[in-house]
């Protein structure tokens, strides 16, 4: 199953139940971590309507019982948390995901709002501009609190500081300019030769 354009919570849901109940069938016993990141996560946090094109997770548990197969077998897009611009307390912030309380094997989380705006600013696409200022905008998130964390996120991974450090300058201008536009639904995404693109 390939996932394409997902816009609700519902399809990121299905796609996370699809994946525990294969899990499940195994007979694997245990929970085991999921977070939900990237554009799932802004859909699923209701942060604003948009278009993602696959499900992004960061998974806690690495090669086992081929954990990781079964999530991309089921639509998933397993994300390294070394690529990311995360907070090293991620995991601990991270917040249970609404209507993933029965999962048997996975324990579904997303990132917590200052994690999500965190990654979302360390990427520095518009786009990713755009969904770091609708965060900051419907969960009322405090600009200094967000500077701050951000700046431990920097410190803690590895990467060009002052690379990052620039790309939160920017953001945070382009914030208090009102540079960044309110973010409205985005177009359906549509299929070009077998390839779907927002």
């Amino acid at each position: 199953m390939v996932v394409q354009g997902v816009r609700s919570s519902d399809e990121v849901l299905a796609a996370l139940r699809k994946c525990d109940l294969v899990l499940a069938a195994g007979r694997i016993e245990g929970k085991f971590p999921v977070v939900v990141v990237g554009g799932a996560a802004v859909i699923v946090g209701g942060f604003r309507p948009r278009v993602t094109m696959d499900v992004d997770v960061v998974q806690g548990v690495v090669g086992r019982f081929g954990l990781g197969d079964v999530l991309h077998q089921g639509g998933l897009h397993i994300v390294s948390e070394s690529v990311m611009t995360l907070h090293p307390d991620y995991m601990v912030n991270a917040i249970p995901m609404a209507g993933a309380e029965g999962f048997q094997v996975l324990d579904v989380k997303m990132l917590s709002p200052y994690d999500l705006a965190i990654s979302k600013i360390g990427r520095g696409h518009d786009k990713d501009f755009s969904d770091a200022a609708a965060i900051v905008r419907k969960a009322h998130l405090d600009t200094g609190r967000l500077t701050e964390l951000y700046n431990e996120a920097v410190e803690y991974w590895v990467g060009d500081e002052k690379w990052h450090r620039h790309r939160l300058q920017t953001f945070l201008g382009k914030l208090e300019r009102g540079e960044l536009p309110v973010p409205g639904p985005e177009p359906s995404p549509v299929k070009r030769r077998g390839l779907t693109h927002p």
